[in-house]
């Protein structure tokens, strides 16, 4: 299972580190994008096997899970260059914005998008602050 994490920050970082330190999940599956290098070189400097990048859309390519860890104002413009399959699971960890929020971002009309029926290839980590 390849996993796709965009921004490497606190939350992105720390959501890489996790996954690299356990058993589920292998580092050469784990790929990191992010808009600084100095990030993404850390990280790299502490897990080796995982591949990091400066391209979005490079990252979520190929993915089944991408996780969106950038700030909630960039959300949109991150969102609408990923061009996601409905094939790949949605986690945003974005406070402060909403499920029909995400779902009016995705650009993918194949995408589903039920939210109440558990339909959705979108998950929600963070409540939204509405």
């Amino acid at each position: 299972m390849k996993i796709a994490i965009i921004g490497a920050g606190n939350m992105g970082g720390s959501i890489a580190r996790g996954l690299a330190k356990g058993s589920l999940i292998d580092d050469s599956d784990i790929i990191v994008s992010n808009p600084s290098a100095g990030k993404l070189e850390k990280l790299k400097k502490e897990f080796p096997g995982i591949s990091t990048t400066n391209n979005n859309l490079e990252a979520a390519t190929g993915a089944d899970i991408v996780i969106l860890a950038v700030k909630p104002w960039f959300m949109e413009s991150v969102m609408r260059e990923l061009k996601l399959k409905s094939k790949q699971i949605l986690i945003s960890v974005a406070a402060g914005i909403s499920f029909e929020e995400l779902a009016h971002y995705v650009v993918a009309p194949e995408m589903e998008l039920e939210h109440n029926g558990f339909t959705s290839a979108i998950i929600k980590a963070m409540k939204a602050s509405k």
